[in-house]
């Protein structure tokens, strides 16, 4: 009788010849057709999985409203608190034409002192004076209620659309008259409330602003910001951003053109629009997210590709594809509307085209290879480091001196033109109105400090294990060390990848002190890189069949198994009921505790990102210093602050995704 291992063994072998003469009956040009379609279909459910997460809408009005929200809305302020009145009371999105997309609309001052955001004092209400008697204030209350009824009758017995305007603009009228007044009363007998109740309205405006127009990830409001900054009637196409290139910021704006064509989206001019109807806002997100997730399924098939060149049959580049498709780091920008993930993607299609010239010594796949490198520049200027393919497809071919030369030179001169194609206003700038380069690169630069270099290193180290999971980390770097000394040829695309990987690394670890979990998708080329190395090293050390498969399998299912919590929480974030709502009911019911102060401590400018919904009209909200996290210096308090732990053995959290984020919610015990 055979024992258990032996017979597992023989029928994970038998499976093995099965699929693989199953795959050999269908021809290799059809079985390599079917796999890929799997692997396409694989990928656009792992990318479109909560694609919709964390979107703007007006779900969480309950909440900046305070419980009293339906009065709220149709109380005499609120047409502040429309799109038009909040777009007014916060200010231009671009106040100055020499200022970047990217830079804060409205910074605050010092940071080392802890800044008041809203005070909610407040004065002396209508329901109080009138409860005085005070008879003009009564008069206006009733004129109020004379022309909302008369609102209402209108709109209900079909009246034309002259006498609808009319009465609505007598109802507005009455509003402001009464609001007016009960503005002069507390003026006159509360000296300095109305200027600190600007101080609130602007405040809070700007506050709503971010709310109803951002997503649960910071950086992507940077793209749209770019394309409202561009007025194409005027002749003028400046993002007024140049980390993400133009072949990112103007394939979305066409995207958004196109779909607005057929009535998905709608594009105008009016701000007040999107405020006032932030789920047509949101729909911007998702077409963003699925041109990044378009990439990615570039990106995967050119893994296919490159690990096919060094590995025979299909199985092992297919697994590596998959393998790529689950990276954290992949997972999570596939649902971003970043261009990272492209610019991946496109390097890789250049490392293709390097390996192709490596073989044949073609001046076409110079050609090919400068094209993409230029264009890995001109999605995000990060992929500038694609440049030093060129000499080492030269060196790898071992080309003469002189060819080496003519190599690097033309092939600069692509790329630069391709490039500067699709970013025009850079070349613009360098020659005219250097301020606005500077004003986005100045704030870029300030995002990236030193720190001491061990520490560096190893977070550095510790946030590519999260990136790709640490035991394909380990596996890759040990793939990488023993191809380095393997002498065979095979592995060309390889020496092209390596490279540009250390590049990339090196930069990476030189910023990373301090760096939040966030930081790990920066790293993303040097994961996949890493990952490459890993499939390698498994297609020629590991001789058994059998071996390669399990090999092959493990990656993947640690890939697998460090990517479930991302997806988890994309599809989270795509419900009613997620992390940031659950808090916010938390914060929201400490305000209702009597035994609580309404003292709200937080450690960033309010943004539905870094902070769940709070009630705008019931707490007095402070910004602590930059360096305060632990607790207020002033009155007792609630304090709130994100949980940005990061822990490679654990892979139930995603420390790099904005994605399902938990927040502290804790007392402040002040002075």
């Amino acid at each position: 009788m055979r024992n258990n291992a032996g017979e597992i063994g023989n029928d994970f072998e038998l499976t093995r010849r099965l699929f693989s003469d199953t795959l050999a009956g269908m021809g290799e040009s059809t079985a390599r057709k079917w796999v890929v379609g799997g692997l396409c279909v694989l990928a656009i459910g792992v990318f479109g999985v909560g694609i919709n997460w964390g979107l703007p809408s007006h779900r969480i009005d309950p909440i900046l409203f305070g419980p009293g929200a339906e009065s709220e809305m149709n109380s005499v302020n609120a047409y502040h608190l429309m799109g038009a009145g909040i777009d007014r009371l916060a200010g231009d999105m671009d106040e100055t034409g020499n200022v970047a997309a990217d830079v804060a609309l409205h910074p605050l001052g010092d940071r080392s002192q802890p800044v008041t955001l809203i005070e909610n004092l407040h004065g002396v209400t209508i329901e109080e004076l009138v409860r005085e008697g005070d008879l003009k204030l009564g008069r206006l209350v009733a004129a109020v209620k004379t022309a909302d009824r008369l609102l209402d009758d209108a709109d209900q017995s079909g009246e034309s659309e002259t006498k609808k305007d009319a009465a609505r603009k007598r109802s507005i009228k009455t509003h402001r008259a009464i609001s007016e007044y009960l503005k002069a009363y507390n003026q006159k007998h509360f000296p300095g409330l109305a200027d600190a109740l600007q101080r609130d309205a602007v405040s809070r405006a700007r506050i709503l602003r971010r709310y109803r127009l951002y997503s649960y990830q910071p950086d992507e409001m940077i793209t749209f910001r770019a394309l409202a900054m561009m007025h194409p009637g005027a002749g003028d196409f400046d993002p007024k951003l140049y980390q993400y290139g133009g072949l990112w910021v103007y394939p979305v704006g066409a995207i958004l053109k196109a779909t607005s064509l057929v009535g998905f989206v709608t594009i105008g001019g009016d701000r007040a629009y999107y405020l006032d109807v932030p789920e047509a806002f949101g729909k911007f997100y998702i077409l963003a997210r699925g041109y990044s997730a378009a990439w990615g399924l570039v990106g995967m098939l050119a893994v296919f590709a490159i690990v096919r060149r060094a590995a025979a049959g299909l199985f092992l580049p297919a697994a590596a594809a998959v393998c790529f498709v689950c990276m954290p780091v992949v997972v999570d920008l596939a649902h971003e509307a970043k261009p990272h993930l492209a610019g991946t993607a496109i390097l890789l299609l250049a490392m293709l085209a390097a390996g192709k010239y490596v073989d044949t010594g073609r001046w076409k796949w110079i050609v090919w290879t400068a094209i993409a490198c230029g264009a890995a520049a001109g999605m995000v200027l990060s992929g500038v480091v694609g440049l030093l393919i060129l000499p080492f497809m030269s060196i790898r071919r071992r080309d003469c001196s002189k060819r080496f030369a003519g190599v690097c030179f033309i092939g600069m001169v692509i790329a630069a033109a391709v490039y500067f194609a699709s970013n025009p206003y850079v070349a613009i700038h360098l020659f005219g109105n250097r301020e606005v380069l500077d004003s986005n690169f100045a704030n870029t630069s300030a995002m990236y400090i030193r720190g001491p270099i061990v520490e560096s290193l190893l977070n550095a180290a510790r946030l590519v294990a999260v990136g790709m999971s640490w035991p394909v980390a380990i596996v890759g770097a040990g793939g990488a060390i023993a191809m380095l000394f393997c002498k065979r040829t095979e592995r060309s695309v390889g020496w092209l990848v390596g490279p540009v990987a250390v590049v990339v690394l090196a930069q990476f670890s030189t910023y990373a002190w301090n760096k939040p979990g966030e930081y790990a998708r920066f790293a993303l080329f040097a994961d996949v890189a890493l990952m490459l190395a890993a499939f390698f090293a498994v297609g020629r050390f590991v001789r058994p069949a059998m071996g390669r498969v399990v090999l092959a399998l493990v990656l993947v299912g640690c890939t697998c198994t460090y990517s479930f919590a991302y997806e988890r929480g994309f599809l989270r974030d795509s419900l009613a009921d997620d992390s940031r709502m659950r808090a916010g009911e938390e914060i929201a019911a400490r305000l209702k505790d009597p035994g609580e102060l309404p003292n709200l401590y937080i450690l960033n400018e309010p943004a539905p990102y870094c902070l769940p919904p709070v009630d705008l009209f019931g707490w007095h909200m402070v910004l602590l210093p930059r360096d305060e996290q632990e607790s207020a210096e002033g009155d007792a308090g609630t304090l709130v602050r994100v949980s940005d732990g990061v822990d490679v053995f654990d892979p139930s959290i995603t420390p790099i995704s904005w994605a399902d984020k938990s927040f502290e919610v804790v007392a402040a015990k002040g002075k």
